[in-house]
């Protein structure tokens, strides 16, 4: 059995009007542009038609975020410059969200996770255009991080109480689902022990809402650069 580590967090950063081009499903510059015509005429049924359906799957890509779907098709490019130069992230920001709830992160970030084993998870370079000019906004590359792998560690009685439960039927599951209320300290998450030999170092369990578990090693490497806070990482208790 591993003595290794494993931690909790949730992913906390700033989020971003960005927008994500899909070929051939979303294409975010045409989006734009029929949004900003229906805002001008929002009574013309032609307009509202054609606005339902080239947003529509925008609506999808949320739905597959919340969902922590893998894509079948992967983006090609990101899109800013909606209303001002702060849609743009800042240069000290290593990860952070876009529009939908897509996880976008820095290249120096994406380098650390390249390392470690992410299953199904995928990591896609992007870079961000500029939606008035259709010019690229700078020469950086960005990734795409499309978090999909799901694990069942999470034990399934909590003894420290810190975790607020949501029974059967308002959970899925018929053991229920957990959800954080307020601050998780080190220690205070329990999952099964055989979570420190997980086949992979990233994962979410499903019966803790939005969580994001990372192997000793993976955590170590992003402390290493500093790269933890976004994650709001703390250890777990093995059980």
């Amino acid at each position: 059995m591993s003595n290794q580590a494993v931690y909790y967090g949730r992913l906390s950063v700033d989020i971003y009007s960005i927008g994500m081009n899909i070929p051939t499903l979303y294409d975010f510059p045409l989006y734009h542009r029929t949004h900003m015509e229906f805002i001008k005429d929002e009574n013309n049924p032609e307009l509202l038609a054609r606005y339902k359906k080239v947003s529509a799957y925008g609506l999808e890509i949320e739905h597959k975020m919340r969902g922590l779907e893998k894509f079948e098709v992967l983006p090609d490019s990101l899109w800013a410059g909606f209303n001002n130069e702060y849609e743009y992230p800042q240069d000290d920001e290593y990860v952070f969200e876009i529009k939908g709830g897509c996880i976008i992160m820095r290249e120096r970030c994406a380098n650390i996770f390249k390392q470690f084993r992410l299953g199904e998870s995928t990591l896609t370079p992007l870079q961000i255009y500029d939606i008035n000019t259709g010019k690229l906004w700078s020469d950086e590359i960005f990734y795409f991080f499309n978090f999909c792998e799901k694990r069942h560690y999470l034990a399934k009685s909590q003894s420290k109480g810190i975790l607020a439960f949501i029974p059967h039927p308002m959970s899925q599951f018929e053991d229920g689902t957990y959800a954080e209320q307020g601050g998780v300290r080190d220690g205070v998450v329990e999952v099964d022990a055989t979570a420190s030999n997980c086949d992979i170092d990233i994962w979410n369990d499903p019966r803790l809402v939005g969580s994001v578990f990372m192997s000793e090693p993976l955590r170590n490497a992003l402390k290493e650069q500093n790269m933890t806070i976004g994650w709001a990482l703390r250890s777990c208790a093995l059980v």
